[in-house]
């Protein structure tokens, strides 16, 4: 009996982890999501915002062309949502990644990317001249 209880606890934590992460993952993909959406819609020299609430502990990050990046970038323009600490292997991670066709400026606090240890997290999409800056530290 002792055995079967343990095995079932072994079985609901272990599917447990498997929901969480999944949920985590559909978290960053609405969120990449709703992010590109605000980009496309922005107009010249206007500013929206945008709060991020989850997924905690992962980070936002863009991968312009040429550089190392996620397998999914397929080279291109690439914006993500990472889980781990080896950002170039991101989507292998659990992590999500979209193409996108415009380069993106990261004004933040951290150099190319914005942390989501403390959440939420608002951020700010800015379009001059064409160009698409996110920023983390305010208009």
């Amino acid at each position: 009996a002792v055995i079967g209880i343990v095995l079932l606890l072994y079985l609901f934590v272990s599917l447990y982890g498997i929901f969480t992460q999944k949920t985590k993952v559909e978290q960053a993909k609405k969120n990449l999501e709703n992010i590109i959406g605000i980009m496309e819609d922005l107009n010249e020299n206007q500013i929206k915002d945008y709060i991020i609430e989850s997924p905690k502990d992962w980070d936002v990050l863009f991968f312009s062309i040429g550089n190392q990046a996620p397998v999914s970038c397929g080279g291109m323009n690439c914006l993500c949502f990472c889980d781990g600490d080896n950002k170039e292997d991101c989507d292998e991670e659990g992590g999500v990644c979209k193409i996108i066709e415009k380069k993106i400026i990261f004004d933040t606090k951290e150099e190319n990317h914005i942390s989501l240890d403390e959440i939420p997290q608002k951020i700010f999409l800015t379009k001059i001249n064409n160009e698409i800056t996110i920023s983390d530290v305010g208009e």
